[in-house]
């Protein structure tokens, strides 16, 4: 339909451009001549229908051209976007295929795994079993062992106590036989002459050296007691009853240590630490 129009549009346009250049050459010409009478003149558009039959024609094929481009175009829209729909279809199948063989594989190895479980647990179970029944029986094998031992230390302990107290008996009698000897032995060697000697010899020295004080009186008689080392270094001195007085008493002492050291008896038997002198100086 345009293009049957546009060649009539065309043919009216160039009548006009004619008559508007007449126009205006008879306007230029004016300022020469005389203006001539006004010219006439009449067009008339002439229409070639066939040509327009043809033009229109030609625009129902192209129409027709472009429906059929268009069907054509749908169609294969309509089939790009079956094929789309199809795939998307096998797509969304194969996904389910595939999720649902995930799901069963999932479902396979979550099966296998609690198997897994259950047989190690069994297996756990049966080891623990094992484990306590092992420990019971070890259990009572110590405890039998220590109660084998206990009895064992027992009669040890019985046949060494008896050992000892058969041995301190055995000891003791002979140490009371030994203390028994030595008593008689130190008895008589302390009631003999030789003993007599000893303290008469201790006697002598403290006597020798007491310088005897103004108050001391006749008839002087006092116990001293003394500690002595071997080798009769004296290391301490006590007055015992005495009947004199303060200065007697501390005369006495003083005799005692510059006597140090005592005399040493020629027999073993008659040394003793703890010495008790009778001191009656002669008057």
């Amino acid at each position: 339909m345009g293009g049957e129009l546009r060649k009539p549009l065309a043919l009216s346009a160039a009548v006009h451009l004619l008559l508007l250049a007449v126009f205006v050459a008879a306007s230029d010409f004016s300022f020469t001549r005389p203006a001539p009478a006004p010219l006439t003149i009449q067009a008339e558009i002439v229409y070639d229908m066939r040509e327009i039959e043809r033009q229109r024609e030609a625009e129902r094929e192209a129409a027709e051209q472009r429906r059929r481009e268009a069907d054509r175009r749908a169609a294969e829209e309509r089939r790009r976007q079956e094929e789309e729909r199809r795939m998307a279809e096998e797509r969304r199948r194969q996904e389910e295929e595939r999720r649902a063989a995930e799901e069963r594989r999932r479902q396979e190895e979550e099966r296998r795994v609690a198997e897994e479980r259950r047989r190690q647990e069994e297996e756990r179970r049966a080891a623990e079993e094992r484990r306590r029944q092992e420990e019971e029986r070890r259990a009572a094998e110590e405890r039998r062992r220590q109660e084998e031992e206990r009895r064992a230390a027992e009669e040890r302990r019985r046949q060494e106590e008896e050992r000892r107290v058969r041995e301190a008996q055995e000891r003791r009698e002979l140490e009371l036989a030994a203390a028994l000897r030595e008593e008689e032995e130190l008895r008589a060697a302390r009631s003999s002459a030789e003993m007599a000697v000893y303290v008469a010899q201790i006697t002598n020295r403290i006597e020798r050296n007491w310088i005897r004080p103004a108050s001391a009186r006749s008839g002087l008689r006092c116990d001293v007691l003394v500690t002595q080392i071997p080798g009769g270094e004296v290391v301490n001195v006590r007055i015992g009853t005495c009947n004199g007085d303060d200065a007697v008493r501390r005369s006495i002492e003083a005799a005692v240590r510059r006597a140090s050291p005592l005399p040493v008896p020629d027999n073993p038997r008659l040394f003793s630490r703890e010495l008790r002198i009778v001191f009656e100086p002669r008057d």
